[in-house]
């Protein structure tokens, strides 16, 4: 009985998301200007939202950061703005690099633009520095170095009847990378924001992108 009412929230969620899904391929149908109103639409709340999550996660006022950059702090509250216009890649790099963040700036299907619906949550918009997630990288780096010595040290003096012990070490050594990983990403700490998509199916099928706990 227990199990079966955890996995309540969790499958409600699913179909919530499903639904959300459905609704919004369905208006992607409806025109190309639709499609890219909604692209334009989510990477401005999206990127307002974020860079105010990762600032505040710094300790950083937007006086402060603005220095850092600087910039006026009337540029950070027009960065920090899902209704002005989107940063440029120029804007949002030297933004990067003030975080000390990886920025990706790529085109991509629209199936991948539907797929963020069920990855979106209060810590997709949380972000370390380099520094911060440095040691995790060299911890990474090495176990991955170690196992693939192991693999190439084992491929070298197995013979064929040996094959699935290398199998069984090859297991092994991936799913303590892996346990590794998902320790990792529990311990990170996560951001109160979180950002609430709202559809409306009303006329002119608009959407938009609200973030709260401002």
């Amino acid at each position: 009985m227990t199990t079966e009412t955890s996995r309540l929230p969790i499958e409600a969620e699913f179909v919530s998301t499903s639904s959300l899904k459905h609704q919004l391929l369905q208006s992607f149908q409806t025109s190309k200007e639709y499609r890219h109103a909604f692209v334009e639409e989510s990477i401005r709340s999206g990127l307002a939202a974020q860079t105010r999550t990762i600032r505040e996660m710094r300790k950083m006022d937007p006086k402060a950061f603005a220095e850092q950059l600087g910039k006026k702090v009337s540029w950070i509250y027009r960065l920090e703005d899902p209704n002005a216009p989107a940063p440029t890649i120029a804007s949002l790099l030297e933004v990067a690099k003030a975080f000390d963040v990886d920025l990706q700036v790529r085109f991509r299907p629209f199936s991948e633009r539907l797929d963020d619906l069920s990855r979106l949550s209060a810590k997709s918009f949380t972000v370390p520095s380099f520094e911060e997630e440095l040691s995790d990288l060299e911890q990474n780096a090495e176990t991955e170095s170690k196992l693939a010595n192991l693999i190439m040290n084992t491929i070298g003096r197995s013979s064929s009847t040996e094959r699935p012990a290398y199998r069984s070490i090859q297991e092994t050594n991936l799913v303590c990378i892996t346990d590794f990983r998902r320790q990792r990403i529990a311990s990170e700490s996560t951001s109160n924001k979180t950002m609430n998509v709202a559809y409306t199916s009303d006329s002119t099928r608009e959407w938009k992108g609200a973030v709260n706990g401002r």
